[in-house]
């Protein structure tokens, strides 16, 4: 059970879950509130709702609050260590749908009776964004971890809007169409385990 909670204080459990919980009661409290992004005002705009805000939000910080607190030493972990590391970020990357679910449930079940599609076609993107997180952080750096998902999610959501029927509106969920290109997001979730277990979860800047 020490080698448990030590595990947990490692990898900064109890502040990701508060972080987790916080982002997720501010998607539940505040449903309705969304971004409309608009570069030309002939195209209708993207909106970017609060799910989706608050689920980017655990995608780019995540991966840096729950990395490990260790040396370069833990490069040399055993590999039971490693499959450890590998499962709790496993859990990390998972972890951005949380509040997309319990957005989707307050819509879904609220007096107002919206008819909604399967909250599974909406889950797919910030998975990936924390995935690439997880690598960035691992390979390069800490800041990039953060940047780079940000950056990519603004430049799907600005394409989305300027060529609603382009590639990126195929791969990810759009503000009214939910699908995910499963196999992209599964591909680079692999990438990111993988990453993990060779390196122990431990960041290229140690």
């Amino acid at each position: 059970m020490d080698t448990f909670i030590g595990f947990l204080q490692v990898r900064r459990a109890i502040s990701a879950l508060v972080f987790i919980l916080l982002l997720t009661l501010i998607a539940v409290l505040f449903p309705f509130v969304s971004i409309g992004v608009t570069l030309r005002p002939v195209l209708a705009p993207r909106g970017v709702g609060i799910a989706e805000i608050c689920a980017l939000s655990v995608a780019c910080f995540l991966p840096i609050l729950t990395r490990p607190k260790f040396n370069a030493l833990e490069l040399q972990a055993f590999p039971l260590q490693r499959i450890m590391q590998v499962l709790f970020t496993g859990m990390v990357i998972l972890t951005p749908t949380v509040p997309m679910i319990f957005w989707y449930l307050r819509i879904k079940y609220s007096e107002l009776g919206y008819q909604l599609p399967s909250v599974l076609g909406f889950l797919g993107t910030p998975i990936m964004m924390c995935a690439l997180g997880v690598i960035v952080y691992q390979l390069s750096s800490l800041v990039g971890a953060i940047l780079l998902p940000l950056m990519l999610f603004a430049l799907i959501v600005v394409t989305q809007h300027l060529i609603p029927e382009g590639v990126t509106a195929e791969l990810f969920a759009t503000a009214k169409e939910w699908h995910t290109c499963w196999p992209l997001v599964l591909g680079v979730s692999i990438v990111a385990l993988f990453i993990s277990y060779k390196r122990g979860g431990v960041a290229k800047t140690v």
